[in-house]
């Protein structure tokens, strides 16, 4: 019914009588991503990998909440534990790479950031957000421009009509100094 407040006060009662039920944690956890409540995500992933510690989805949960709170040095400890633990889940994998390239991009280890980026883009080529993010961090360390500008132009193929991807374009070609294609590009998305 998509009462997911309501659902999660429920699902924290259950715990209260048997907390031994992975499924459970996981629900609250998947509630409090969508209501992007990074403090109580904080906790209960902490909480959660306590009882299971070798679940990649809460390292993944508690690696989220860290990199909001801007505690790189945690979410990045959280996040290269769990991927020891993806074990046949390459949308899960995805997550991981994804949010190691913006965390290590935001600590300025480059090198770190764009290896996690090409190996989420193994696996998943078409991936718009990973295309665009990649495409904006290289654009704005004014690095390998041609690179950015292919991937940033196949993301805004693959999902048209966005304006954060035709932003992220225009200001590739911004960079690349070609200014009249660069104003139709942020004039679109405008």
């Amino acid at each position: 019914d998509k009462q997911y407040q309501k659902a999660k006060e429920q699902y924290f009662l259950s715990l209260e009588i048997d907390n031994s039920k992975q499924e459970i944690w996981t629900q609250i956890l998947f509630i409090q991503a969508d209501q992007r409540n990074y403090l109580e995500l904080q906790k209960t992933s902490s909480e959660a990998l306590s009882f299971f510690p070798i679940n990649p989805l809460f390292y993944y949960f508690n690696g989220l909440s860290n990199k909001w709170f801007k505690k790189y040095e945690k979410a990045i400890e959280s996040l290269t534990t769990g991927l020891d633990f993806v074990i046949n889940n390459n949308l899960l994998l995805l997550e991981y790479y994804s949010s190691l390239g913006d965390i290590y991009n935001e600590t300025k280890d480059y090198s770190k950031s764009d290896n996690y980026f090409e190996k989420a883009l193994k696996l998943d080529s078409n991936n718009v957000i990973v295309l665009n993010n990649y495409a904006y961090y290289l654009s704005l360390r004014g690095e390998k421009l041609e690179t950015a500008k292919k991937m940033s132009y196949r993301a805004n193929l693959l999902e048209a009509n966005n304006g954060t991807y035709q932003d992220t374009y225009a200001w590739v070609l911004y960079k690349q100094k070609n200014y009249l294609e660069a104003r139709e590009w942020i004039n679109k998305a405008i």
